[in-house]
């Protein structure tokens, strides 16, 4: 495994389109001519436009055809965006109660006051699963929406800091509480506000279109850039394809410091209200417009102008 690929025809990575595009993806299988490689992923309209996307998990030696077309024969000039994502692999975390800067079990009925929901309002909120007892956790669903960290996190006085969080892909066993996001322009991402206060960086991206149900217990100790006094968090969800599909459970989210921690120096952690869990969302913000940086990624568009049907070739 050598990390994430997104290939792209939407500015948002740094691709182009005039027309409609459609996207398709096919791996060598080691069997098969380069014509008959089998289709492993295909992509029409991300992001509420007419551009296309894929992300996929990349294996070392492999080799990748991307092929570009149009919607119902459409043609016309786009320019194809290759970003990879490899966040190195997270060291192990080890905080005590007394050193947390940021906590939230989602133990109530909605993201509010600790979160807010920037996008589409009832794609997110808090709800209880029968995979997690009585035990609450948030969610995204369907695609085009962001949850972010209300208040900014304390995080300029410490030497280091660690994120940990629970996180579910959804399964279709919940049904209608939980759908899965089973194709590979479904993903969520775990993201943070940089010191320039500007961009917003990787930390992780789940990916649709694997096991449904499977969980994720994570640790990542944040970079140098995250130890800001406006640290902020955020959860992403790209895609989806139904109101009722494609959802993403996440919960135990903490942000703690190694360090040894003077009772004065401690954040003021103000417990949330509690009630009875429910389905509500909280209430929405307006949706954010600013484009998603990855942590490390190394892209490089690719300029066509060539019939949309040519096919471009990819090795990870």
């Amino acid at each position: 495994d050598c990390g994430i690929a997104i290939v792209s025809t939407c500015p948002k990575f740094g691709g182009d389109n005039s027309y409609n595009t459609y996207l398709w993806l096919y791996e060598d299988d080691g069997i098969s001519p380069c014509g008959s490689w089998p289709l492993i992923a295909e992509n029409d309209d991300s992001y509420g436009s007419s551009c296309s996307t894929i992300s996929f998990p990349t294996t070392d030696g492999s080799r990748y055809l991307i092929r570009v077309g149009g919607y119902d024969s459409d043609r016309g000039d786009f320019r194809l965006a290759l970003v990879t994502i490899a966040p190195p692999p997270p060291p192990p975390c080890q905080c005590t109660s007394g050193q947390i800067l940021f906590e939230d079990d989602f133990n109530r009925a909605v993201l509010d006051p600790k979160w807010t929901i920037k996008g589409i309002a009832d794609r997110a909120g808090i709800n209880t699963l029968p995979y997690r007892g009585d035990n609450p956790s948030a969610y995204t669903r369907y695609g085009d929406v962001i949850v972010e960290t209300s208040d900014a996190i304390p995080a300029g006085d410490v030497p280091d800091a660690c994120l940990n969080i629970w996180v579910q892909r959804g399964s279709y066993d919940y049904f209608p509480y939980s759908e899965d996001p089973d194709t590979f322009f479904e993903n969520l991402y775990l993201e943070y506000l940089s010191s320039d206060d500007v961009n917003w960086l990787v930390i992780q991206i789940y990916l649709g279109g694997d096991t449904p149900g499977e969980i994720f217990t994570d640790s990542f100790t944040l970079p140098p850039d995250a130890l800001h006094n406006g640290l902020k968090l955020r959860l992403r969800q790209d895609g989806g394809s139904g109101d009722l599909f494609d959802w993403w459970h996440f919960d135990d989210v903490n942000v703690c410091t190694t360090a040894t921690m003077a009772p004065s120096e401690r954040p003021s952690l103000a417990p949330s209200t509690s009630s009875a869990p429910s389905t509500a969302p909280s209430t929405s913000s307006a949706p954010s417009t600013s484009p998603s940086t990855s942590w490390a990624p190394s892209s490089a568009p690719s300029t066509s102008s060539a019939p949309s049907s040519a096919p471009s070739t990819s090795s990870a």
